[in-house]
């Protein structure tokens, strides 16, 4: 039984390692190409919050921008969160 668990263990290291990379990757190209993060919010709240309060031209773009990305990611929570409660057995989690 040991041997199983050990197995069970790395694929699950495994598994959080590959998610790991995709979203590292993700947010290396939507900074490098839109200025903004894909998974980290917290930098689009950085962000959010230098265009609110001056007129930085690192930040190319304006408030509505990043307030979008926030948005958006929050409704794909919400979209996520009610899916995984009416459909309990579908194994997203």
């Amino acid at each position: 039984m040991p041997a199983s668990e050990t197995w069970r263990r790395a694929r699950q290291l495994l598994l959080a390692s590959a998610f790991s990379l995709v979203a590292g990757y993700t947010d290396v190209i939507t900074v490098i190409r839109w200025k903004g993060f894909a998974t980290m919010m917290t930098g689009n709240l950085l962000y959010l919050g230098r265009a609110f309060l001056q007129d930085d031209p690192q930040i190319p773009f304006d408030q509505g921008f990043y307030l979008l990305i926030i948005v958006t990611f929050t409704l794909g929570v919400v979209a996520y969160r009610i899916a995984e409660m009416r459909l309990p057995a579908r194994g997203a989690s």
